[in-house]
């Protein structure tokens, strides 16, 4: 999509309608568009189309659009979907380069949908032709005050520069609502996406200094390598993306082929692109609705670093405050000595009491000053402490009468101490801020305490979780931002792709283990060297040294301790050959159909840290790597530090050291002292090979890795390979 299509949708001074209608009703689309349009003042023409009307609501309608009396910029066509591909043909014939598709009944139905939208795709790509939709509500610009939209715009929405990109329709109206507190730039319903794709109206907003914050909701990325391109653009331009993913449940994956499969489902390699990217993702609305309000109102401003102060008027509502936090894993760092004198002076403690993190200010009722004044004169002192970044104050904004004069009151003093610092000052209500076109008495009395506030420079959040959740987000992505982003160094290693590819290239499936092997070895991963056997009859080699592991090998098997295919700790040749057999016997019995290439034997480690290292590549995604705690009780032992590949040796290092249970790592009960900067290398190499070969892998998996005395870096004790 150029510019002047671009200039077409968001500032047309002439718009078509094909296929409205004269039916009136609260669902007519073109009564609707009138409607929406008068309302934000658009000075523009809208001209009807259909063949079986002379007017339409007073106004003339045209048979086709080489009736109108100019060309149009941009042309809306609401016909049943069958009649779409007509009226897509007689707008381009008359010289239109921009549509929306409202309706639906496209690539959504089935088979005949999706031939249809084939056809729409195709007509548009053989004259350039940018397209909205099909199965979306369009689009509403303040730039061009204009509603290119399906549904009616909601009320009070005011200019602003908060950009809103859906998917879906009724998403979009939802996010709409934000502008009615922010402000809104823009609001896009992309439906379908089969022509012009979120990612082409994104580079639009992007580059537009108009926008200042952009909200997304997705549900899959058409074309991923650009919007990681245009993510990066926005964070070097300090623009930030908050983005809610669709979709997300890993429901089903226990029934994946791998541990990799199971663990490193669509919703975790979303949040490593994202946080690869700076983007900051939300899990539900309310989140995305606050981390908005926090941004729009704080501009570039921000926490400088993440430890956060609590304040507030409540010791109980604080306690909440800080136990969400805790789980939430927010910093709420102890208060530097400096700071606990001043605040014991300011709150007139008793002398065996001192003031922590958080503070009650309540507790200072014996000091002789009016509580505003006391409150305003901690926010200082926090402000001022070298460990915090941003001060958080607990106020509630939701009574009546006295109470909300009250609470007035304190909120302005907080917003009055915050106006001569340079530190970034929140206030959060833990029940939400009442929206703007509510027409409840009480809501009203108290927006009327509010609306002074949000004029200021202090945000104010509602609801604790989304609350917090925002300001952590905020916080990490302003620790991030305005940083020009260059792809990690690749990883040094040995390995041949294009040799490995081709060595593969029939292949599909579960790799066997000797292929597996030679592509770990050669991206230097720490593999054991094994063999298989495929009889009992043990050959005599000097390189096979008790005790081993023996192991089925089968395509068909993918966790092979479940079907009995694993003997551990064998310490002779006839032990070995029992176990051959019993293995077969277990197997056979467990999984009659499974085919049965061998027995793979391994040294045996008897001791040590279990760790799991796997990667998958998500189509439209890309790859990504994990890594936590290993064994047969992998999927059991909580989820995985999920990274972004490639990825470099500290950003694999950081992975590491926050997975859970990563205290197990540093010679925890006696155990041993792993090397981190190897297992770092491991993981950056594992990144590597996923990368390399990512049109040919599904997913890896290194588990266990096992970590010993002797080995503090790792071995890799068992892995599989999926091809596609």
């Amino acid at each position: 999509m150029d510019t002047a299509q671009w200039e077409a949708f968001s500032s047309p001074r002439r718009i078509a309608v094909v296929g409205a209608s004269a039916r009136p009703g609260p669902l007519n689309f073109a009564q609707r568009l009138s409607r929406n349009n008068t309302h934000l003042g658009f000075g523009g023409e809208i001209y009807f189309v259909n063949p079986r009307h002379d007017s339409i609501f007073d106004n003339p309608c045209y048979p086709d659009m080489q009736s109108l009396p100019d060309k149009v910029d941009v042309c809306l066509i609401n016909t049943p979907s069958q009649h779409v591909l007509s009226a897509l043909d007689d707008g381009i014939s008359a010289g239109v380069r921009s549509f929306i598709v409202h309706a639906g009944g496209f690539g959504e139905t089935g088979a005949e949908g999706i031939s249809r939208q084939d056809e729409l795709r195709d007509r548009c790509a053989e004259v350039g032709a940018a397209l909205i939709g099909p199965n979306c509500l369009g689009l509403y610009h303040s730039r061009g005050r204009v509603a290119l939209y399906g549904a009616d715009i909601p009320p009070g929405i005011r200019r602003g520069g908060l950009a809103v990109l859906a998917g879906s329709g009724s998403v979009s109206v939802s996010m709409m609502q934000l502008g009615q507190s922010v402000g809104l730039h823009s609001a896009v319903s992309t439906g379908n996406e089969a022509v012009t794709t979120a990612e082409d109206i994104l580079e639009h907003l992007v580059q537009d200094p108009g926008v200042t914050v952009i909200a997304l909701f997705v549900e899959a990325l058409r074309q991923p390598d650009k919007f990681r391109d245009l993510a990066r653009r926005a964070n070097a331009l300090g623009k930030p993306i908050v983005a809610l993913k669709a979709g997300t449940s890993e429901k089903g994956a226990a029934a994946a082929g791998s541990h990799t499969g199971a663990m490193v489902g669509t919703g975790a390699s979303y949040r490593a692109l994202f946080d690869q990217l700076n983007v900051i993702a939300v899990d539900d609305f309310e989140e995305l609705r606050e981390t908005v309000r926090a941004l729009t109102a704080l501009g570039r401003r921000g926490p400088t670093h993440p430890g956060i102060a609590v304040a507030g008027m409540s010791g109980g509502k604080l306690s909440v405050v800080v136990d969400l936090a805790e789980r939430l894993g927010i910093d709420i760092p102890p208060l530097a000595p400096q700071t606990v004198q001043r605040l014991n002076t300011a709150l007139a403690l008793p002398a065996e009491t001192h003031a922590v993190n958080p503070v009650d200010v309540g507790a200072g009722f014996r000091n002789g000053k009016p509580s505003t004044e006391t409150l305003g004169e901690c926010v200082r002192i926090l402000a001022a402490d070298p460990h915090v970044g941003l001060v958080l104050v607990q106020q509630s904004l939701s009574g009546t009468g006295l109470a909300n004069a009250l609470e007035h009151s304190w909120a302005q003093a907080v917003v009055d101490a915050a106006a001569d610092l340079d530190e970034t000052v929140v206030i959060v209500s833990e029940i939400p801020v009442p929206a703007a076109h509510n027409s409840d008495a009480a809501a009203d009395e108290c927006r009327d305490s509010i609306d002074p506030l949000l004029a200021g420079s202090v945000p104010v959040l509602g609801g604790l979780r989304p609350a917090l959740c925002a300001l952590r987000g905020l916080s990490r992505w302003r620790g991030r931002t305005n940083q020009v982003w260059t792809p990690p160094p690749a990883t040094a290693t040995t390995a041949n792709p294009a040799v490995i590819r081709e060595r593969i290239r029939d292949r599909h499936g579960l790799l066997d283990p000797v292929e597996t092997e030679a592509i770990l070895a050669a991206y230097d991963l720490p593999v054991m060297r094994t063999h298989l056997l495929t009889t009992d009859s043990i050959p005599e080699r000097p390189d096979l040294k008790f005790p081993v592991v023996a192991k089925v090998v089968s395509p068909d098997i993918a966790h092979k301790s479940d079907v009995g295919g694993v003997i551990l700790d064998i310490n002779s040749v006839d032990e070995l050959c029992t176990a051959y057999h019993r293995i077969l016997s277990n197997v056979r019995e467990a999984h009659p159909t499974a085919r049965i290439t061998g027995v793979q034997i391994a040294p045996y480690l008897s001791a040590g840290i279990e760790l799991f290292m796997g990667s998958r590549v998500e189509p439209g995604i890309g790859a990504t790597v994990a890594v936590g705690l290993g064994g047969t009780l992998v999927e059991l032992l909580g989820q995985p530090q999920v990274v972004a590949a490639p990825l470099d040796q500290a950003t694999a290092r950081e992975a590491l050291t926050h997975m859970a249970g990563a205290k197990i790592l540093d010679t925890f009960r006696g155990g041993p002292s792993a090397d981190i900067d190897s297992l770092a290398l491991t993981l950056s190499r594992l990144g590597q090979l996923t990368t390399d070969l990512a049109d040919r892998v599904v997913d890896v998996d290194l588990n266990p890795i096992i970590v010993t005395h002797s080995h503090r870096g790792g071995l890799v004790a068992d892995a599989r390979i999926v091809l596609n």
